[in-house]
């Protein structure tokens, strides 16, 4: 089967986006947790992917990639913003552009 998969498996898509809808946590747990993240490991094929969830009134959308290229994520995000959705932004890198985009709020 690894044979298959590494021959078909992601050979037809660039990339993938994964949306987990509304994250419920048992109660007893909630006041614990302020948000959740999931990172969308990336692989050989397909290097940027994406995940969605939604912890109470909080969408987090998490990209991982394999390359160092943020343009995609930048494209997304600014898209995001001319339409008016409040955003805030945060990153693990520096862009190497300084575009205010990163730790800030819109």
């Amino acid at each position: 089967m690894p044979i298959v998969f590494s021959r078909f498996g992601e050979r037809g898509y660039t990339s993938s986006v994964s949306n987990l809808g509304v994250i419920r946590l048992p109660q007893e747990i909630e006041e614990y947790v302020s948000k959740v993240e999931v990172y969308p490991p990336p692989s050989v094929e397909n290097k940027i992917k994406a995940t969605i969830a939604t912890y109470k009134d909080k969408m987090a959308i998490c990209f991982g990639a394999t390359v160092d290229n943020t343009e995609i994520e930048k494209i997304f995000f600014r898209k995001l913003r001319k339409s008016e959705v409040s955003i805030k932004i945060e990153s693990n890198i520096e862009l190497e552009d300084n575009l205010n985009l990163v730790n800030q709020s819109y």
